[in-house]
């Protein structure tokens, strides 16, 4: 009974460390958005922000909301498994440690370089 026990508390952990594992790429992603680690996808979030307000200013929040709310509660034939297209890549965006801008922003303000061409945290 005690295995038991352990063992539904370990599925409880463990389905709790993935959900903050997607929680914490979803920060990294949005901090590498606003840094800029991937100008191409900061610029695309920068324009869709933008016609959006467009959007928003055109035809009003009434209407917007009210076809944002259709979309989500639509039935579920017509919903595929894959993410919306805008935000594609929003998700193949690489983590910020892996940039090479985030890296020499790093050296930039610490002033060290290991010798094995890692740098030091």
């Amino acid at each position: 009974q005690l295995r038991e026990k352990y063992e539904e508390l370990r599925a409880y952990t463990a389905i709790t460390q993935m959900a903050l594992a997607d929680v914490n790429k979803y920060v990294q992603n949005v901090k590498g958005l606003i840094l800029w680690t991937d100008p191409r996808v900061s610029l695309v979030f920068v324009l869709g922000c933008f016609l959006f307000s467009l959007i928003l200013f055109w035809s009003g929040v009434k209407i917007v909301l009210q076809l944002l709310g259709l979309y989500i509660l639509r039935p579920p034939l017509l919903r595929t498994p894959f993410p919306p297209l805008p935000f594609k890549p929003f998700m193949r965006m690489s983590a910020i440690e892996e940039s090479p801008l985030w890296c020499y922003f790093r050296v930039r303000a610490t002033g060290k370089r290991a010798t094995n061409g890692k740098y030091i945290t």
